[in-house]
């Protein structure tokens, strides 16, 4: 008497084994990939708070240079900066200025910072100004030039508004 196995019936768990397997494989590759781009773009990529100053001779390469250097040079967090920076075209819109940036900024929210040209502001302290005309005599006298949007006098501390050339 001869024992008939069907070969059918024992390959077709084991093929159903590898084929959990596999996308059980692809799943988690998805999830860890999609894990470290979440990182690199909003994860903490500021370790310690630092400033910039970008003067109208800084170019878009040098503004590279220094965010590097405060997230990393060789990092994903770099490539995510350029990345999210091409999109937004900061090569076109970020401007001169002094800026802040604090311990745990995601690198989206540092482009967005030099995009919208938020600026830290600087206290500027000039004697012998009591009104606003009198603080834009001296400034221009200096050779400073004061576009002023606005001011008001508090504490007796004249405030300004504006920007200066």
């Amino acid at each position: 008497m001869q024992k008939h196995r069907n070969n059918s019936n024992l390959s077709k768990p084991k093929f159903m084994r590898k084929i959990i397997s596999i996308i059980l494989a692809i799943s988690i590759f998805c999830a860890v990939s999609a894990a470290v781009a979440y990182n690199s773009f909003y994860g903490d990529a500021i370790h310690s708070d630092c400033s910039m100053y970008i003067t109208k001779s800084t170019t878009y390469k040098d503004l590279q240079i220094e965010i590097n250097k405060h997230i990393g040079e060789n990092s994903l967090k770099s490539f995510a900066f350029g990345l999210y920076a091409s999109h937004i075209n900061l090569e076109n819109r970020f401007a001169e200025g002094h800026y802040q940036f604090t311990k745990g900024m995601s690198v989206i929210r540092i482009a967005r910072i030099l995009a919208l040209k938020e600026q830290t502001p600087i206290n500027l302290v000039v004697g012998g100004a009591r009104t606003i005309p009198q603080l834009a005599a001296k400034l221009s006298s200096a050779g400073i030039k004061v576009y002023c949007t606005g001011g008001e006098i508090n504490d007796k501390r004249l405030s300004l508004t504006g920007s200066f050339a």
